[in-house]
Formats: structure tokens, sequence, C-alpha cells
């Protein structure tokens, strides 16, 4: 349910958010991230997807359709350029449409356009990528991956600024 909650957690409460994303679950042992040779992708539990009991499709409501056509197809093409104006303002919309997303280049063409933003939109759209970065998993090796692609390819410092912040967020 760590959806649910970061849905309803007001984003100045940055340690309350953390302290509900640092859960995992029972039994897992979580590995020491500091031994020099650590690589996240060799992790069993990599391949594993978390359990999710949140309805994270359902707050997509009026986009819901064309993002699966656009998914699947890329169908209709102006859906990454009509992204931005159907969901402006909708300031707790980005949870939901980023763990509805897969691994395929439609869907990075989706989350890259969330870049283009106001700083405001931009900072929501990447607290709910980094909301997935959680205990080792399928999900946050994918987030991950993502953090450092839009990193890499942002063209705009402030961009990589607001990456930065996000991520040094959750560790303060």
């Amino acid at each position: 349910y760590h959806l649910s909650f970061c849905n309803v957690i007001p984003e100045n409460c940055v340690q309350l958010r953390n302290l509900i994303l640092s859960a995992f679950p029972r039994g897992m042992v979580l590995p020491d991230p500091f031994p020099r040779n650590f690589k996240i992708d060799l992790l069993p539990e990599i391949s594993q997807s978390p359990v999710v009991l949140s309805n994270v499709a359902g707050p997509l409501g009026s986009i819901r359709a064309d993002l699966d056509s656009y998914l699947k197809g890329r169908q209709p093409p102006e859906f990454v350029s009509s992204l931005l104006p159907r969901i402006q303002g909708l300031a707790r919309l980005q949870n939901s449409q980023i763990a509805h997303t897969l691994a395929h280049t439609p869907e990075m063409e989706v989350l890259q356009k969330l870049m283009d933003f106001d700083d405001r939109g931009r900072y929501i759209s990447l607290n709910a990528i980094a909301n997935q970065l959680r205990y080792p998993s399928s999900h946050t090796h994918y987030f991950s991956c993502v953090m450092l692609f839009l990193f890499e390819e942002a063209k705009d410092d402030a961009i990589k600024e607001q990456i930065t912040r996000v991520l040094l967020e959750r560790l303060i």
C-alpha cells in the first residue's frame, strides 16, 4: 500500500514518506550496500516483482485507454505531445502513472515527456519514480535505471539538479 500512503502524504513531509518507503517484506534480509564490488544487478531479488496492493491504474482515469494504446502500439501518435496539457495540475496522478509504465521505448518516451513539466510538476514526477526505489526488487531495479537514464539524457542542468535533490531527500 506504499503508493496509497505516498498519495496522501504532503510533499513537504519527506521524512514521513521515507519512513513509509523504508518498509520491506517480512523475512527479507537486506543486502549490505557498502561492499566494494556490490552490484545490484546480481541480486536474486532483482528478478522478483514486489506485491503491490494499491490500485495503481485507477487514478489514470480518462487517459488510461490512450496510455495503454500508446504503450502497445504507439497509437495515437499525438499522445506524447498531448500528455502534458491533459494531466497538468494533477499532482497525485504521477505516482500511478509511473507505476503503470513498463520498460520499452514508448514507456521511456512517456517518462521523458514528464521532464517537460514545470519545476513543481517535474519534482512530483521524479518523486513518483523515486517512490519505487525501495527494497531489492524488479521495480527498484527498473526505476533506478529510469533515474539514471533521465539524468544522463537531461539536456537541462535544472533537471539534473532536481533528480539529485529528490535522491538526496531520500538519504537525509
